[in-house]
């Protein structure tokens, strides 16, 4: 065990951490096993997985038929090229997946993760307008706050918060325009939520005339934001957003790598806005993290458009895998069998009235939101005035202390994350509350905020 977290200090590279993945004592926190919703660690302590891993792992850890899935197709056929040949399962799982989306989302490309999914729907939306004699439509608009991937597209349309990170790539992806995004709990200039997402979706189209529509490829987001602090827009949003795009002749690529397969309660989160994009984005839940697989989904009328010599030229080498495509379609099969997605929607409600109701009890939250089992909890210094904790606060340093001590994975950026695997049980709720509620407390007594 000693050679192993030493060999980790010294060579293994933990994505997006500082101290490449070290606590401020040098300890790494590695996890050896999973089931259901429990992480247990090298040590053996378990962990409660409030964040299905990041967002992925629906179905649970630890499941015996899909580790079998993934054994049954590495023995038969591990590997083909993705290039000129398919699989069965390639052919299988795409057939699904396009008999989950909505019409006239058909024809899908499958990939390795999400970043990959979304540079294959922009690259898909440049092409489609070269294929149509519009070489002028390059530019894409997207969202301050939103997030769609590590690839140097996906980071380029990409709108965080903390846009000195981004600078670090720069330049960035020329063409890239960010316009604001909803914002339930601070709208601007004002205005109540309904109305400010209304103004920012009407942005959508002042830019897109600015620009002048035959520049402009497409426009991408995320139905619901995690990014930007899980952001649930009004329906009229995405729909004023879906006529624009219509009218101009404009793509709606809809990223759903993280809120799609059940997250929100639905198979995918833009039933819920009674919108259909024209690419459709997948990741995260398609296999639920057994293997790495992504999709991009795209209507007729787009897929239409490369026929003949439009070739895409885009491809990746373990594209179409037969292994994540078997591990895919065991992966739906569950959701469907156990209705999972149905246990997301009823579940996710009594988390939110949880989560309201220990709200109640800590002067620091501002804020509680979520649909299905993908939720919020934002701590502010002034309820009133919203405002955030200042750095010398160390909110994320001490919750997540604080919550790893609780024996609970959830992350924390400017707000708490909350999303555990949509298998979760009422008495799993509970758990994860109360483990949540104590370690607020404790953070409260730090800033001086505790309840008399």
């Amino acid at each position: 065990m000693e050679e192993l977290i030493a060999a980790g200090q010294q060579h293994a590279w933990v994505h997006q951490a500082p101290r490449f993945g070290q606590s401020a004592d040098g300890s790494l926190t590695i996890f050896e096993r999973g089931k259901g919703c429990i992480l247990t660690d090298i040590h053996g302590r378990d962990y409660f997985d409030g964040m299905s891993g990041a967002w992925v792992v629906n179905i649970g850890h630890g499941r015996d038929e899909m580790a079998d899935a993934i054994a049954d197709q590495a023995r038969k056929l591990a590997y083909a090229s993705s290039f000129n040949f398919l699989t069965t399962p390639a052919i299988r799982l795409a057939s699904k997946l396009a008999e989950l989306a909505p019409d006239p989302l058909k024809r899908v490309f499958l990939s390795n993760g999400g970043a990959e999914s979304v540079e294959a729907a922009l690259a898909m939306a440049r092409q489609y307008h070269f294929n149509n004699g519009q070489r002028g439509r390059y530019k894409f608009i997207s969202r301050r706050g939103s997030y769609h991937g590590s690839a140097f597209a996906g980071k380029s349309v990409s709108g965080l918060r903390h846009a000195a990170l981004q600078q670090r790539f720069a330049p960035l992806l020329e063409g890239c325009i960010q316009v604001a995004g909803p914002n339930n709990y601070r709208p601007e200039d004002g205005l109540d939520a309904k109305s400010y997402a209304i103004r920012c979706a009407q942005e959508v189209e002042r830019v897109i005339l600015h620009e002048g529509p035959d520049s402009i490829a497409a426009v991408i987001g995320e139905p619901i934001s995690a990014s930007a602090g899980v952001v649930i827009p009004d329906a009229e949003y995405w729909q004023i957003i879906r006529e624009a795009c219509s009218k101009y002749g404009v793509l709606l690529i809809l990223d759903e790598v993280l809120v799609g397969m059940g997250r929100t309660g639905r198979m995918f989160a833009h039933e819920h806005f009674a919108v259909v994009p024209d690419i459709l984005t997948l990741s995260k839940g398609v296999a639920s993290g057994y293997a790495p697989i992504g999709a991009t989904i795209v209507s007729e009328a787009v897929a239409t458009s490369f026929d003949g010599d439009n070739v895409f030229a885009h491809g990746y080498t373990y594209g179409n895998h037969p292994v994540t495509c078997a591990a895919g379609l065991k992966n739906i099969e569950i959701l469907e069998r156990e209705r999972i997605v149905e246990n997301a929607a009823e579940t996710g409600r009594y988390l939110l009235e949880s989560l309201n109701a220990m709200a109640q009890r800590h002067r620091s939250i501002g804020d509680v939101r979520g649909l299905g089992l993908i939720a919020a909890v934002e701590l502010v210094s002034d309820r009133g005035a919203k405002t955030l904790f200042q750095a010398d606060a160390k909110m994320q340093e001490r919750l997540s202390r604080y919550l790893m001590d609780e024996g609970l994975f959830l992350r924390i950026w400017d707000v708490i994350h909350i999303a555990p695997p949509l298998i979760s049980t009422h008495a799993d709720i509970d758990h994860l509350v109360g483990a949540l509620n104590r370690a607020i407390g404790r953070f409260e007594v730090d800033v001086g905020m505790a309840t008399p």
